[in-house]
């Protein structure tokens, strides 16, 4: 142990930032939340002779400056100093448990334990322990919240989380369709668990690719496992998607008699939604007409569960542990659509549900959900369709953009349309990996997981990053692209082109997208940033423009909070309106620019938003730009949801995190702005606030602390919320614009 006063010495000098790190040539700054924990790594061989004493006084002296200590020795003969560190720095940690001083040895006699290992398995068993000490000290919960919101009718679904015990629970309002005041509760998942129970193992599948079956989720399925310890995981990143009768209003390939087939409308109304404990849930949310007048199966009672192949490896964590370190595991909200396949028996359209595991890995999957039942084995019970995973494609990455289920042509039959699922790679899954990570749309059939693209059917993905997709020397490196927006641009029933942003701040057009084309890439916009100051990462919104017909307006929100560099960003963010015509560049510095401000009602019992001090570009044929609100002293303004485009209004939510970064929150706001202007609509468009404060034009309510999510319209109330905020009904004031019947929605009162 002759080196511990030294590298005492060197730590305390660091941490009390009297000494540059040797990374970046920087003073260590700690902002109030931060702990500050040492691991001592030590095989006793050193050059600086000590003692016990003095390595318990510079133990004492990196306490007082706040450190944690954590004592670790390797191929030690004699650990009494180490004994003397662990000592003395457990007995810190426990004194208070507001002074960011830790326990993290073990205990023996009422003394810490140091971590002693003699081989390289037990240094990294030794070292894993210590990292899962830390994380469960140092990690701070909040109180449930909302994440999320779907509507269906006069029924609000909303899914929450409890970090605590990393829980979560799923909740059915209702609401009136007039006023969106909410109603009662119809259901709570939890409350259902505890009445009803969980799913038998009966009911839950999982899906081996080592032997491409389905396989029921019991005690000999999965060696290991955590055989199911908890009702429901965390739902964090994922969606609730409401699956009742079908919904579209198709003239093609006969869809009318599968709309009428009384199997399939008959069919129980679910919602469905992943979770962080691995699966897809099934909730029932309303029972179909094919059930028996005299089933009792409770509303909001968990009917089947399903697990994909690229959540396994995770299954192994005992989740239920009070030692339990939170994983993302199935993260991805669901989506699905009808898609016709000719050479099917029985019925030839299918519902199919299609979701990626979010930052659990990378993996998408998509079932056969037709008629909403488990996955038995049975005629018209639910089937396993495919799962796509960084096996099948290794520029993959993290699955965490939404898919996409659309139609387009076939460029090897005349007339003929084939279904395919859209989806775009995400964050490396292994971070030293991400710096050299390139941007990739991927598309595949949506019943097989084919590939699509080529003459010979042969590739599932498209570069994006540049407009020569072939020359590598031009890809933007270290990107991700935001999740797709597939567009029919001639309203032929077939998707014409796929627009992604990506961290650079540019959006992509990606025309000749047909089954057996070659899709061609261009660029819609570009920033003027090279440095990844304002990412476009949240799926763009479409609207036809109303003077051309042919002409589309994209829009697009920059900025992210996913980094702990996010939370103190004062780089400057947008919101952006953009017409394209198929072809142009729009840029930046061409494009019409004004400020987003903020007025005070005058009596102070409100703040709203404003627009105001616009300059015109040069070109950009009209397009806009909203500057968000920036400030060097503070974290800017930033868009993190998909806009909402109706009645020639944009509706979007922006956030602007707290000053101080360990208060995890910050303030939220809902912006409704002129769809072609970028300014105020000359519409009174909330109806219970006011239209004008003194002479400015209010484009924008104050939602409330938290991170707000996508708002969510029906009829004319938007509902909005945020992470710390339940979902907020507001009336809105909106233009009747031409109708095409494309769906329609049952009424469940």
């Amino acid at each position: 142990m002759d080196s511990a006063h030294s590298k005492h010495e060197c730590c305390y000098d660091y941490f009390t930032a009297r000494r540059l790190d040797e990374t970046y040539s920087l003073k260590y700054a700690q902002v109030s939340c931060q702990a500050k924990v040492l691991v001592i790594v030590t095989d006793g061989i050193g050059n600086t002779g000590t003692t016990t004493t003095n390595a318990g006084t510079a133990t004492d002296r990196l306490i007082n400056a706040g450190v944690s200590v954590v004592a670790l020795g390797f191929g030690l003969d004699n650990a009494t100093q180490l004994d003397k560190i662990a000592e003395i720095a457990q007995r810190a940690g426990k004194i208070s448990d507001t002074d960011k001083l830790y326990a993290l040895h073990d205990d023996a006699g009422g003394k810490g334990v140091p971590f002693l290992a003699d081989s390289p398995d037990e240094f990294l068993a030794a070292m894993k322990s210590i990292i899962s000490s830390v994380k469960l000290q140092l990690y701070n919960g909040v109180s449930p919240a909302p994440t999320t919101s779907v509507k269906d009718e006069q029924i609000l679904v909303t899914a929450t989380f409890n970090p605590a015990k990393w829980t979560g629970d799923v909740v059915a309002n209702k609401f009136d369709g007039e006023t969106g005041k909410l109603g009662e509760i119809l259901w709570r998942a939890s409350d259902v668990y505890a009445s009803a129970g969980s799913p038998d193992f009966a009911d839950c599948f999982v899906y081996e690719k080592a032997t491409t079956s389905v396989v029921n989720y019991g005690t000999t399925t999965l060696d290991k496992d955590n055989y199911l310890c908890k009702n429901l995981g965390d739902i964090i990143n994922s969606t609730p998607k409401i699956v009742g009768a079908p919904p579209y209003y198709y003239d093609f390939d006969d869809y009318e008699d599968f709309n009428r087939n009384t199997s399939v409308t008959g069919r129980d109304t679910l919602v469905y939604v992943n979770s962080n404990d691995g699966a897809l849930h099934s909730f029932l949310l309303a029972p179909g007409t094919s059930r028996a007048s005299t089933d009792t199966t409770p509303l909001g009672k968990e009917l089947w569960r399903f697990y994909p192949d690229s959540v396994r490896e995770k299954l192994n964590t005992d989740m239920c542990s009070a030692a339990y370190c939170h994983e993302y595991i199935n993260d991805g909200p669901p989506r699905v659509g009808d898609i016709y396949k000719a050479d099917l028996s029985g019925s030839k359209w299918r519902t199919v549900l299609a979701a990626g595991i979010g930052r659990g890995g990378a993996g998408f999957y998509s079932l056969d959900v037709t008629y909403g039942k488990g996955l038995g084995g049975g005629v018209n019970d639910t089937s396993f369709l495919w799962e796509f995973t960084s096996v099948d494609d290794s520029e993959l990455g993290l699955a965490t953009a939404l898919p996409e289920i659309e139609r387009v042509a076939d460029d090897a039959v005349a007339n003929k349309a084939s279904w395919l699922t859209f989806f775009g790679s995400g964050r490396a899954v292994k971070a030293d990996e991400q710096a050299s990570k390139q941007a990739y749309l991927f598309a595949v059939n949506s019943w097989t997981g084919a590939s699509v693209w080529g003459g010979d059917n042969n590739t599932n993905k498209i570069k994006i990053g540049t407009a020569d997709p072939a020359d590598d020397s031009q890809l933007l490196k270290n990107d991700i692209p935001s999740s797709p927006l597939v567009v029919d641009v001639d309203d032929d029933n077939k998707a014409d082109r796929v627009y992604l942003g990506n961290l650079y701040g540019e959006i992509f057009r990606i025309a000749d997208i047909s089954v057996g084309d070659s899709p061609r890439v261009s660029r819609l916009f570009e920033s003027g940033h090279t440095d990844r100051l304002s990412p476009i990462i949240t799926k763009p919104a479409f609207a036809f423009d109303s003077d051309t017909g042919s002409s589309l307006w994209v829009y697009a929100g920059t900025g992210k909070y996913e980094d702990q560099a996010d939370k103190v960003s004062s780089d400057q963010q947008y919101m952006l309106g953009l017409l394209d015509e198929g072809a142009s560049l729009r840029k930046m510095s061409e494009i019409t620019t004004c400020d987003a401000g903020f007025v005070t009602a005058a009596d102070s019992s409100a703040e709203y938003r404003t627009v105001g001090n616009c300059v015109t570009g040069a070109g950009g044929a009209g397009s806009w730009a909203l500057k968000l609100m920036n400030s060097e002293s503070s974290a800017s303004e930033r868009s993190l949801s998909q806009p909402l485009v109706v009645g020639g209004v944009v509706f979007f939510t922006t956030f602007v995190p707290d000053a101080d970064v360990c208060g995890g929150s910050g303030d939220a706001y809902l912006f409704a702005l002129d769809w072609k202007t970028g300014a105020a609509p000359t519409e009174h468009i909330f109806v219970d606030f006011p239209q004008t404060v003194g002479s400015s034009a209010v484009a924008g309510l104050y939602l409330g602390k938290g991170v707000p999510f996508q708002p969510v319209l029906h009829g004319d109330v938007l509902f909005a919320g945020t992470t710390e905020q339940p979902p907020t009904p507001y009336k809105v004031n909106l233009k009747k614009s031409k109708i095409e019947l494309k769906s329609w929605r049952q009424d469940f009162n």
